[in-house]
């Protein structure tokens, strides 16, 4: 949910404040995923002129590239993203990692605000890191039988 206008970064913006990439300084959402086949992550930025559209930036670092399919729309209070992604073969016992980053931005400023964080650790301060989350600090599930 995002109260007020949403602020999705064009793909032809430039950030001339830092080295980090320009989409990083509006809404979107990161996106991450290691697996027994290995570990991926994307950057996903919704398309403001074409709803459903998104558009996406594998994030470096990151060793095992891997097809991802997403689109968005607008719901009351904000937006939703919905993700499609090939995961290895779950078995019973198999584990999955995740971390989802949510960035935001209000229409006022020209850099993001804060980023909401599925991660870290317990009591841990999170720093703003742009796409650069650690694969040991994202939490693990396991499949149950």
């Amino acid at each position: 949910h995002k109260a007020g206008e949403l602020t999705f970064v064009p793909s032809h913006a430039v950030n001339p404040y830092d080295n980090e990439s320009p989409d990083i300084n509006g809404d979107g959402v990161q996106f991450y995923l290691a697996d027994s086949s290995g570990a991926s992550a994307w950057m996903l930025v919704p398309d403001a002129a074409e709803q459903g559209r998104v558009r996406t930036r594998e994030i470096g670092g990151w060793d095992s590239p891997r097809e991802l399919r997403a689109t968005w729309h607008r719901i009351d209070g904000g937006y939703s993203v919905h993700i499609r992604v090939a995961v290895a073969t779950l078995t019973d016992d198999a584990e999955l990692t995740l971390g989802v980053v949510v960035n935001e931005k209000p229409p006022t400023r020209e850099r993001r605000r804060g980023q909401l964080v599925l991660g870290g650790q317990p009591g841990e301060f999170v720093y703003l890191r742009g796409d650069r989350e650690d694969i040991n600090r994202l939490p693990r599930f396991t499949i149950a039988p």
